[in-house]
């Protein structure tokens, strides 16, 4: 397996103060430099001020910041050995686009047609098409499946409910969806997280998301999760599986960790 490879290493930073929904101000170097920051909202509600990054040098002319935040770390700034949290869905869809000629999703495609751009399906934008399947990227980016260390600063949040509201839009579209297209949609994180919990089993709403994927891969979509390591020269894939109607409150599915 060959891994994604950038074109240019990320260079490590610590972020020094977030300007706006998607904008902050690193260190870099001995020096404060513009970055963009690709994620709206606060991952589990942390203060990234004070976290390390990693920054992309941003080179079109016509970007406002000079660098993009790629990742940042929970542990310490002089913590010699980080572990790395991707941030952005660019670097995600690069990724799988560099994965999907080596076959490394072959058990979740089932298809060797060839990748191309993907266009919409159902009115839904997604992002490549190999045949009649469709493949559809989503990077939740809400909530960190991570433990998260005492120095970490948090401030307290409502938890957006991701897992039911795609599985309720989904359910929607597998009532239209034609017999011969397939839609697959690929969680992708960019660090080696947990099984997504689509709904807690306390949850009211368990029943229903249990049902409803069920019912979705009777209809030929199916939810499946990528999980990526990143460090500053490359991005390699861990492990991929599928989420099963079973496995729908996060519990791994036979063969996973």
């Amino acid at each position: 397996m060959k891994e994604f490879v950038f074109a240019e290493p990320l260079r490590e930073g610590v972020i020094l103060s977030r300007n706006g929904s998607m904008a902050l101000r690193a260190e870099l170097a001995g020096a404060s430099v513009s970055c963009h920051y690709p994620v709206r909202g606060r991952l589990s509600g942390i203060s990234i001020e004070g976290r390390p990054c990693l920054l992309s040098r941003n080179i079109a002319p016509d970007r406002r910041t000079e660098y993009t935040a790629e990742a940042i770390s929970l542990e310490q700034p002089e913590d010699p050995k980080k572990r790395w949290i991707g941030l952005n869905r660019i670097v995600a869809r690069d990724c799988v686009a560099h994965y999907l000629p080596r076959r490394e999703f072959s058990e979740m495609l089932g298809t060797g047609a060839p990748a191309v751009p993907g266009g919409n399906l159902l009115g839904m934008r997604t992002d490549f098409r190999l045949g009649d399947t469709f493949l559809k990227l989503q990077v939740p980016m809400g909530e960190l499946h991570l433990p998260l260390p005492s120095w970490v600063r948090v401030q307290p949040k409502e938890t957006a409910p991701f897992g039911v509201r795609m599985v309720r839009q989904l359910k929607q579209a597998a009532e239209g969806i034609g017999t011969k297209e397939r839609l697959i949609v690929l969680l992708c994180y960019l660090y080696d997280s947990p099984p997504e919990a689509l709904c807690a089993r306390k949850d009211s709403a368990f029943g229903e998301v249990r049902e409803a994927l069920a019912f979705m891969r009777l209809r030929g979509i199916k939810i499946w999760q990528a999980n990526f390591r990143m460090e500053p020269k490359r991005v390699w894939l861990i492990r991929s599986f599928p989420i099963l109607p079973e496995n729908a409150d996060g519990t791994a599915p036979a063969g996973i960790a």
